[in-house]
């Protein structure tokens, strides 16, 4: 069972990189919030990369608010794969 305190704390600590959706069993968003990261830092000196940066702390604040359905929904996948 996820819990919100847990994904929460990986949030502000590691979200930026995606790890809360990894947490969560969101792979492929995590995997998003990853290259975005990579994308960024890799083009940052050519001032492209705060285009990607910019998305990604707007993806990161928007999980601020939608963390909590986020759980429930992970939760929600957990108990379906466990009746099966």
């Amino acid at each position: 069972m996820k819990t919100k305190k847990t994904a929460y704390i990986l949030w502000l600590l590691l979200g930026i990189i995606g790890i809360h959706k990894f947490y969560l069993g969101f792979k492929w968003w995590g995997f998003g919030y990853l290259g975005l990261f990579i994308a960024g830092s890799a083009t940052f000196a050519f001032g492209i990369g705060v285009f990607f940066y910019g998305i990604l702390v707007i993806l990161w604040l928007v999980d601020a608010i939608t963390l909590p359905g986020q759980v429930r929904k992970a939760n929600e996948n957990l108990a379906k794969l466990f009746r099966k």
